[in-house]
């Protein structure tokens, strides 16, 4: 078998190594495809389990795909991610206004929108006893440990400026 290995855009390799430096664990995504919708499953056979924390290996591992996105394992990057969906029927941006009128506003995070206008609200979690959940409330997952997030810059962007 042949091993082509791709260039990849420099504002891929500057994501990577911002995401690195905040101590996230990342590993290549497929692409979104207008076509087909949203594709983000990982390219790797074990999926966010062949995430790695460094500059070298992820460019190496990034170089093997066309086109790929960036994924973050949740688990080994200590984070927890609110997933608010708005698709296919979902009002994940309603539900989140009525927690925030019940609980109060969450603290200033990073925050993505995601391709269908979604959201990503990330937080630091070290609690490796929440799980991820799907329909946590109506429209709004937690990609927790056992799961991972796609992220910015292909496809998903920061809320606010953020320059990696």
């Amino acid at each position: 078998m042949i091993d082509l290995l791709i260039d990849l855009p420099a504002d891929l390799i500057r994501y990577l190594e911002f995401y690195i430096q905040q101590g996230f664990w990342v590993f290549p995504c497929k692409p979104i495809n207008g076509i087909k919708g949203v594709e983000k499953s990982p390219y790797t056979h074990h999926g966010f389990k062949d995430a790695v924390n460094n500059l070298e290996q992820a460019i190496a591992l990034f170089r093997k795909y066309p086109d790929p996105i960036i994924g973050i394992d949740c688990e080994r990057s200590e984070i927890l991610a609110v997933d608010v969906d708005n698709k296919n029927g979902k009002h994940g941006t309603e539900s989140f206004m009525a927690l925030e009128i019940k609980y109060g506003k969450l603290p200033t995070t990073w925050w993505t929108i995601t391709p269908n206008a979604g959201d990503h609200i990330i937080f630091r979690s070290k609690n490796k006893d929440i799980r991820c959940s799907e329909d946590f409330w109506p429209g709004i997952d937690i990609k927790a440990n056992g799961g991972y997030i796609c992220a910015p810059p292909i496809g998903y962007r920061f809320h606010e400026s953020i320059d990696p």
